[in-house]
């Protein structure tokens, strides 16, 4: 394992060189990367839509009696009796 005092000390030289090195980069614009706002407002729409529908086709299908316990008429038999005693306890 290599601790930070295990590098050898810096010389003159080296300092230079990577100076050197270092100011003969081309220079480069600094450029922002922006997200379009038309492309995140279709993002968030898209994204919408699929959560939207799958929640709509899991309460048609009836494939999630938790979430849509309209959909049966009532809670899973023993959910409201576990959920009381969840909140008596809590």
């Amino acid at each position: 394992m290599m601790h930070p005092n295990d590098f050898p000390q810096m010389t003159p030289q080296f300092d230079q060189r990577v100076r050197a090195a270092l100011e003969s980069l081309p220079e480069r614009p600094c450029r922002t990367r922006r997200f379009p706002w038309k492309r995140v407002v279709s993002i968030g729409c898209a994204a919408a839509l699929c959560i939207g529908g799958t929640a709509f086709a899991a309460g048609v299908s009836g494939g999630f009696p938790l979430l849509f316990p309209q959909r049966h008429g009532r809670a899973p038999h023993g959910l409201c009796r576990r959920l009381r005693a969840g909140y008596a306890d809590g």
